[in-house]
């Protein structure tokens, strides 16, 4: 039996699938983006009064769309490592899809909506629930290197890790901030920026330093894989040869 089939099937449909809801959702976050169709000013102070009134929107769309990069960039990453994916993998991938497709109408919330708390609450919870899925579809495919091309490096893992939980704290504080300080709770996601730089200096420095410790299910007595390498084929052969010859000797 083919060895992709006992364990499980193809990564590349689960991947164009992620992409389509991505592309789908990163684009309905625009739509909100709109003049009213009551909008019959006939100058530019009036065109502008209400251009003005879309600048909640504006920030909940980019905070939005920054955000909803960065999941797509880390399940990229994540996936790289992948060969093959299980039921449980799936799963995984599904929830934190379903999460992802709820992003348009928790913006929406955060848009016109900023200064009611409770915006704010279903927007930030929706970010805290795609960053738990995310983070635990990271640590199921570290540990489960049966499933991957190369067993993802430790740095890489740490690296994700960081950005996640730095996210979920974000998610966090932008709750606290808005009970204070109404429509200002979108703010808070712009600490990922520096979030971001800060893991990307993390997994350089694992690199570095060869921190690169193996998934803890890697077999570490594991057959060589000949096949790939055919020196190692040939170096028990050469090393008994090497043997006879010392016996003549």
């Amino acid at each position: 039996m083919n060895q992709q089939h006992s364990i499980g099937f193809s990564k590349h449909r689960l991947e164009a699938l992620t992409d389509g809801i991505f592309a789908v959702v990163m684009t309905l976050l625009v739509i909100e983006l709109k003049i009213p169709e009551s909008f019959n000013g006939k100058t530019d102070a009036a065109l502008l009064h209400h251009l003005a009134e879309l600048t909640p929107r504006v920030i909940s769309w980019v905070v939005s769309f920054f955000v909803l990069a960065i999941f797509w960039i880390s399940n990229h990453r994540q996936m790289h490592f992948v060969r093959v994916v299980d039921s449980k993998l799936v799963v995984l991938t599904m929830l934190f899809l379903a999460f992802a497709s709820c992003m348009p109408f928790s913006s929406s919330l955060a848009g016109p909506y900023v200064m009611f708390h409770t915006s704010q609450i279903v927007y930030g919870c929706n970010m805290f629930l795609m960053g738990v899925i995310s983070l635990i579809i990271c640590r199921y495919i570290y540990r489960h290197p049966q499933l991957s091309i190369t067993p993802m490096p430790l740095a890489t893992y740490h690296a994700a890790r960081f950005r996640t939980c730095g996210l979920l704290l974000v998610a966090i504080i932008s709750i606290a901030i808005s009970y204070y300080w109404r429509g200002a709770g979108n703010l808070a996601f712009m600490l990922m920026i520096p979030i971001s730089i800060l893991a990307r200096h993390h997994e350089a420095k694992y690199l570095v330093t060869g921190s690169n410790e193996p998934a803890p299910n890697t077999v570490p007595n594991a057959a060589p894989n000949t096949a790939a390498n055919p020196l190692l084929a040939t170096a028990p052969v050469a090393k008994k040869n090497s043997g006879k010859v010392r016996r003549r000797n």
